[in-house]
């Protein structure tokens, strides 16, 4: 038995903290008012405990960073599993919030600016994709029947290797399409 020095009670050794620099090897004051001391100096000094919570993430960002990682890993299923959960429960709000944003005039800025620089890094691909289908329209290049890579008769796409060179098109099906894309 110890007696806190803050709330005077005698209490179990349980219900104090470790603390070498102590003589009995235990904290002075029992963990419950410790923690009412810490909660008042956290709304005294936001901006101390925020400045090192910034410094320890600094130091340590590796090793939190993995730690995080590992937990993710162990526990993929039902992080995933709660995420639908909670967005199954506030789907609609989720929608509302989202068109309220996309109807914003930063939002359609953003958009419309990001639409430009799309087309102007895909003209390249689009023009090639628009040769190609003209030439096979016209007759002058026929679309094959199975999978250049794996033989499969489905489906097929046409793939450029190189862009610059519209009309070389390899005819793969979407299985081998993705995975060539997978590796780009």
């Amino acid at each position: 038995m110890r007696r806190c020095s803050k709330c005077k009670k005698e209490k179990l050794e349980d219900e104090f903290h470790k603390d070498k620099s102590q003589v009995q090897g235990i904290s002075y004051e029992c963990k419950s008012c410790k923690s009412e001391r810490r909660k008042i100096s956290r709304k005294e000094n936001p901006e101390h405990y925020r400045n090192q919570q910034k410094n320890n993430l600094e130091k340590n960002y590796t090793s939190i960073r993995e730690s995080q990682k590992r937990f993710y890993t162990q526990n993929r299923e039902s992080i995933l599993s709660k995420r639908r959960e909670l967005y199954r429960i506030n789907r609609e709000n989720i929608l509302k919030k989202e068109n309220e944003r996309r109807k914003t005039p930063e939002f359609r800025a953003y958009a419309r600016g990001y639409q430009q620089k799309l087309r102007k890094e895909r003209k390249e691909l689009i023009y090639s994709w628009s040769l190609v289908a003209k030439a096979i329209k016209k007759g002058k290049m026929i679309k094959g029947d199975k999978c250049e890579l794996c033989g499969s008769v489905c489906k097929i796409e046409g793939h450029h290797a190189d862009y610059s060179k519209p009309l070389e098109v390899q005819w793969i099906c979407k299985k081998c399409h993705v995975n060539l894309h997978k590796n780009y």
